[in-house]
């Protein structure tokens, strides 16, 4: 599989997806991000900017929505309205499929490399959170999918929905558990460098 067959694949999937439960909000925004991180991803080789702006608008709407979803205590009545009125746009996306892009799994793992030396500097949980969902599905572009960063991934994310329904809806800021946090990024580093030895790039070892 090349980086621009997972995308599109994803793509794909995102445009079957009609309903605007939360089952169904979630999965498109799992779908879309996917495509948009290899877009974002391999950019100078497809050279369009539109497939990257309209992705992430989408996104935005989307991500509104999700935590509309997850903040039941301020649940508002305009969810539905623009949860129907997000999902009758993406259809707009099913012209922006990827061409085929000689050199996309360099680029791919040259991400995912830099992606490891931020990581290792970064302290911050919400930047430590979107690079390991990030290098996720770089991974997955390569065929070397990661169950581990998956695992980390989604705990991060759950974290994340907890102290958003916390702070907003019971009044209180417990922050996170630092030690956890700083356990997840340890475990994260360690599978990238696997995965990355298993790149044939040489230049890219660490």
């Amino acid at each position: 599989m090349t980086p621009e067959r997972y995308a599109n694949a994803h793509l794909i999937k995102f445009l079957l997806i009609t309903g605007i439960s939360q089952e169904d909000i979630h999965d498109a925004r799992v779908e879309l991000r996917k495509y948009l991180t290899i877009a974002r991803t391999t950019y100078k080789l497809h050279n369009n900017p539109e497939c990257v702006l309209r992705a992430s608008k989408l996104m935005k709407r989307l991500g509104k929505i999700r935590d509309m979803d997850i903040l039941a205590c301020v649940r508002s009545d305009s969810r539905d309205k623009l949860a129907r009125e997000t999902v009758s746009m993406f259809q707009v996306m099913r012209k922006y499929l990827l061409p085929r892009l000689y050199g996309s799994r360099l680029l791919v793992a040259e991400r995912i490399y830099n992606d490891y030396r931020r990581l290792k500097e970064e302290v911050e949980f919400h930047s430590i959170r979107k690079i390991v969902r990030e290098v996720r599905f770089l991974v997955e572009s390569l065929d070397l999918s990661s169950d581990v960063l998956k695992d980390i991934s989604q705990e991060m994310g759950s974290m994340r929905d907890r102290y958003l329904f916390d702070t907003v809806c019971l009044g209180k800021d417990g922050g996170f558990n630092e030690e956890r946090v700083k356990e997840l990024k340890e475990r994260a580093l360690e599978e990238i460098v696997e995965k990355l030895r298993l790149t044939n790039f040489k230049h890219l070892k660490v």
